[in-house]
C-alpha cells in the first residue's frame, strides 16, 4: 500500500513513496508546514503506507485499526496546555526500544515538535544521536527554526508548499489584523510606561502571542518594503500611510534587530516563558533604538 499522489503535496509524496519502494526510509523526519492539518494527513498516509507494505496480515483488519488510529505500532503524541514535555518523550522512548507488534515498524508522530520544551527536546536528541532499530519518527512543526539545530540536522527535513502566510492574514480579518497594527503603533512610538498598560492586555491575548508576533514581523517587511521604494509589494496595502510614516523613522538596522529580536520571543514563547517577560522584551526590542 502506497500513498496516494494526491492534493497540493504531490511531489512530497511521491518522494516518500520512493522511500518506500526502495527500502531507503530514514529514522527521523521533519514536516514543516504552516498548514497543520495537511502535514499531519500526509504523516497520517505516510504511516500507514509503511506499516501496511508487504505485510501478509489481513489488510482490511490492519487499515481499519489505522483509520481509527488504534494500531499498536502507531504513537501520536501532541502538546498539552500548549507544551510538549518530557514525559511525552519518555513514553516514546519507551515504546521504541519494544518489540513491534506486528514484527513491522513502529512509527511515532510528534504535532506541534516545536513546542517541546528543553528537557522533551534534549531527551529526544539523545535518542536521534543513538539510532533505534525498525522505528521511524516524524516532527511536524510550523517553523523549523524553533527546533534545536542539533535535532534538525539529525532528521530528514521535508518543506511543505504552503499558501503564503502574509495571504492567510490578509485573507482573515479576523485574526486581528488591524488591532495588532495598532497595537503595534502604541509600543513603536510610546514610551517604557505603556509596558504597564500592555500586561493586562497580553494577559488577555496569551494563546495569541505568537499570532501577534508573526504580524508584527509583517508590518516590519512592510516598512523595509517602503523603503525601497516597493509599495506594491506591501502586504497591508490598507496601511499604507502609516507604513510610510514608520519607514522614516526604522532604520533598516533597526528592522533587522526588531525581527531578530521577535524570532527569539517564540523560542521564548515556545518554552513556555512568563508571559510578563515576553511583554516587557517586546516592547524593548521594539523601542531599543527608536
Amino acid at each position: 500500500m502506497l500513498i496516494e499522489d494526491l492534493g497540493e503535496q504531490k511531489q512530497i509524496r511521491a518522494y516518500l513513496n520512493k522511500s518506500i519502494e526502495n527500502d531507503l526510509l530514514s529514522q527521523s523526519y521533519i514536516f514543516e508546514s504552516s498548514n497543520d492539518s495537511e502535514a499531519y494527513e500526509v504523516a497520517l498516509d505516510f504511516a500507514k503506507a509503511i506499516l501496511t507494505n508487504d505485510l501478509s496480515s489481513d489488510m482490511d483488519s490492519l487499515t481499519e485499526q489505522l483509520d481509527t488510529l488504534n494500531y499498536p505500532d502507531l504513537h501520536i503524541y501532541e502538546p498539552e496546555k500548549n507544551i510538549i514535555k518530557r514525559d511525552k518523550i519518555d513514553d516514546l522512548i519507551k515504546y521504541a526500544y519494544r518489540k513491534s507488534y506486528y514484527k513491522g515498524k513502529k512509527i511515532f508522530i510528534i504535532k506541534d515538535a516545536e513546542k517541546m520544551n528543553l528537557s522533551a527536546a534534549n531527551t529526544l536528541l539523545k535518542t536521534l544521536e543513538e539510532p533505534i532499530s525498525e522505528i521511524v519518527i516524524i516532527l511536524l512543526v510550523k517553523n523549523i527554526s524553533l527546533l534545536l539545530a542539533t535535532i534538525t540536522s539529525r532528521c530528514q527535513i521535508l518543506k511543505f508548499k504552503t499558501e503564503d502566510l502574509s495571504k492567510i492574514y490578509i485573507a482573515d480579518e479576523s485574526n486581528g489584523r488591524i488591532e495588532y497594527f495598532e497595537l503595534f503603533e502604541k509600543i513603536a512610538r510610546g514610551n517604557t510606561l505603556v509596558i504597564y498598560e500592555l500586561e493586562k492586555y497580553f494577559e488577555k491575548k496569551k494563546d495569541n502571542i505568537n499570532q501577534i508576533l508573526d504580524l508584527f514581523e509583517l508590518y516590519l517587511r512592510d516598512i523595509a518594503y517602503m523603503k525601497i521604494d516597493r509599495a506594491s509589494d506591501i502586504v497591508n496595502s490598507d496601511k499604507k500611510d502609516e507604513i510610510r510614516e514608520f519607514s522614516n523613522e526604522f532604520s533598516f538596522d533597526r528592522i533587522s534587530n526588531v525581527i531578530d529580536g521577535l524570532q527569539q520571543l517564540k523560542l521564548d514563547v515556545v518554552r513556555n516563558v512568563n508571559h510578563k517577560f515576553i511583554t516587557d522584551s517586546l516592547v524593548f526590542i521594539i523601542q531599543e533604538e527608536s
